[in-house]
């Protein structure tokens, strides 16, 4: 075919392109007259350096397309190309599903080679494509050989699968009725027993005890992420970790509090040096609920635990083994026991414990605050009493400096009482929590014997 002349073309695919439909006249092979086309719609493309050429025909109802020096003539498929959720302009894909040109609303042109083509973003076309221009006109293309598809849906990578199998695997994917917030639920756990079947029961891996967390209550409510619940909010100690040690120092934690005249204070949980020992691999248990690289693993005894899945899983490992493994190769239950004031919080705004049992420790918890907060009041008018006394301001000054060490001496001594009984109630909380898990773990140990797996 030949052209007449040659005009500035418009590239868009809309209906209606912005730009003016300057027409050429063209020839068919024979040599007759063939009808007037918008050179935007027939057309020879190139690079700028003439080492890749096309003809694009888009004057039948999809566009088709004929690589120089080639027999196949394609027809290519048309897709939007969104950026933000904004349109840019178009993909025309081929029968890989994959985008061989793309328009930019603003008439850009960009041709993609085959080794580059696969999950493309529109924002990433010039970095990827070579941008060609209209050279000459060109013949009419005959029935295409060839069909374009809508792009395939993206390679799924070993992360991808790995999360797909842990997440099919899940409580909350395989029985619905049990919620986020029961992974902390003792009694919801014992429910679920009964329920497991041999595929269910996992170990944490080498690779999964690494980032193991011990996290014993839900943060969430439905699908809500609260601030409570979570991991044990401790806070480092310089004291050595005595296992054998009577109280909340057995399980690894000590209350403690930096006292600090007219500050709000509340007493906070600090793990003594060597807590939290590792979760142990080979550890048994299910897995509760996944979320992007979070695992929820809740082991046989009760325990809540996040484990990590990394991003190549192929090639780093899964944070969890395929199987139960002998009960007799299991490590010793009841690895982590310690809890913090925010963990019942937790348990009681999700059910795994009344609200009594939450609102108690809660309420000896702020039994502190309220006799710190006494204690700073009667500082307070211990200095008004001081300001409005007799004496010069020197004298004053030197009275009023002596007021924050007495009375925070004053606080430590006389707020001792709720201090001892929140570490009471807590102890108590633990212990019997402690218990429980003992008899859930014997249970859930029973009832994998029954599921016959090894």
């Amino acid at each position: 075919m030949r052209t007449l002349k040659l005009f500035t073309v418009c590239l868009a695919l809309a209906a209606t392109p912005a730009c003016v439909k300057t027409k050429v006249t063209t020839k068919t092979a024979s040599g007759a007259e063939a009808a007037d086309v918008p050179t935007s719609k027939l057309g020879h493309y190139a690079t700028a350096d003439g080492f890749i050429g096309f003809t694009l025909d888009r004057t039948g109802e999809v566009p088709k397309f004929q690589l120089d020096n080639t027999t196949a003539v394609v027809a290519l498929f048309v897709e939007e190309a969104l950026d933000r959720g904004d349109h840019v302009g178009h993909f025309l894909n081929g029968p890989d599903g994959r985008a061989w040109l793309f328009i930019s609303m603003a008439g850009d042109f960009f041709f993609i080679s085959a080794e580059k083509r696969g999950e493309l973003a529109a924002r990433d076309v010039e970095n990827v494509g070579v941008r060609v221009t209209r050279d000459g006109g060109a013949t009419p293309l005959e029935a295409a050989t060839q069909k374009g598809i809508a792009t395939l849906p993206p390679l799924k990578t070993t992360f991808d699968l790995a999360s797909e199998k842990l997440r099919e695997l899940s409580v909350t994917t395989k029985f619905p009725q049990f919620k986020k917030e029961d992974s902390g639920n003792l009694a919801k756990l014992e429910e679920l027993l009964p329920l497991l079947d041999a595929s269910m029961i996992v170990r944490v891996s080498a690779k999964g005890a690494e980032s193991g967390r011990w996290s014993p209550a839900s943060p969430y409510i439905g699908d809500t992420l609260h601030g409570f619940g979570g991991d044990v909010g401790a806070f480092p100690s310089e004291t050595a970790w005595d296992k054998n040690a009577k109280g909340l120092a057995g399980h690894g934690g000590l209350l403690d509090v930096d006292v600090r005249y007219g500050s709000p204070s509340r007493l906070r949980l600090h793990g003594q040096k060597g807590w939290p020992t590792p979760l142990a691999a080979g550890t048994p248990g299910v897995i509760w609920m996944t979320d992007s690289t979070t695992i929820v693993f809740v082991s046989l005894d009760g325990g809540r635990y996040h484990l990590t899945l990394v991003g190549s899983p192929d090639k780093d490992g899964l944070p969890v083994d395929f199987n139960a493994g002998s009960p007799s190769s299991w490590p010793a239950p009841l690895q982590h026991t310690l809890l913090d004031v925010n963990v019942v919080r937790g348990f009681a705004k999700g059910g795994a414990v009344s609200a009594k049992v939450g609102s108690d420790v809660e309420a000896l918890d702020d039994a502190w605050w309220a006799c710190v907060d006494k204690v700073w009041e009667a500082g307070r008018k211990d200095e008004a009493a001081i300001q409005a006394g007799p004496g010069g301001a020197d004298a004053k000054q030197g009275k009023l400096s002596a007021v924050p060490k007495r009375y925070e001496e004053k606080a430590k001594k006389d707020c001792a009482p709720t201090k001892k009984k929140l570490e009471e109630g807590l102890l108590a909380f633990i212990e019997q929590r402690s218990k429980e898990r003992a008899a859930l773990y014997e249970k859930a140990k029973a009832r994998v014997a029954t599921l016959g797996v090894k």
